[in-house]
């Protein structure tokens, strides 16, 4: 029988492997970018800017995250790279609806940023009252993703709580 996990190690174990996550997305996304941007030239306005976040961020993260979170390790790089995986509240393999709404709800601020920045911008340097509005919204839920981990120490998020997932070590293995 598997130890049971230290709630602090599990989050700090959880935080790093997003970063390094993170980390890789970021590289590619800016080879993406650099890439559109030799073949296209520099998007000119913020919904452009918009378009191509999308492209080079989006798309990739939201494959990257679902496709590894749903394959057989339920690993992405940074959780193998620490030893985690993520798994039904059952020690069973991810079903594709539930990698789809896992990563859905966390990723919900990252993708509110962009349009909030970018796609609802009337033009570099202005900001309206509604993208105002949005910013508040997404530094909110935000906070409440970060205050669902807190207590929980580090054992859920909310995604984790919608979708009914947990991550753990990957000695405690799927059914």
């Amino acid at each position: 029988m598997a130890q049971k996990d230290k709630p602090s190690s599990i989050f700090t174990i959880r935080a790093l492997a997003f970063l390094i996550d993170i980390g890789i997305l970021f590289l590619f996304g800016f080879l993406v970018t650099t890439l559109l941007i030799l073949v296209l030239g520099a998007p000119i306005t913020p919904f452009q800017t918009y378009i191509r976040t999308i492209i080079s961020f989006s798309i990739p993260v939201w494959i990257y995250s679902i496709g590894n979170d749903f394959s057989k390790s339920g690993s992405t790089i940074g959780k193998k790279i620490m030893k985690i995986h993520v798994i039904t509240l059952g020690r069973e393999r991810l079903r594709l609806h539930q990698a789809i709404s896992r990563n859905a709800i966390k990723l919900i601020p990252w993708e509110m940023v962009h349009l909030t920045f970018f796609g609802l911008s009337e033009g570099w340097g202005s900001f309206n009252v509604v993208q105002m509005i949005l910013v508040v919204i997404t530094y909110a839920i935000i906070f409440f993703y970060i205050i669902v981990m807190i207590k929980t120490k580090g054992t859920k998020a909310i995604h984790d709580l919608i979708s009914h997932t947990q991550v753990k070590r990957l000695k405690d293995s799927i059914a």
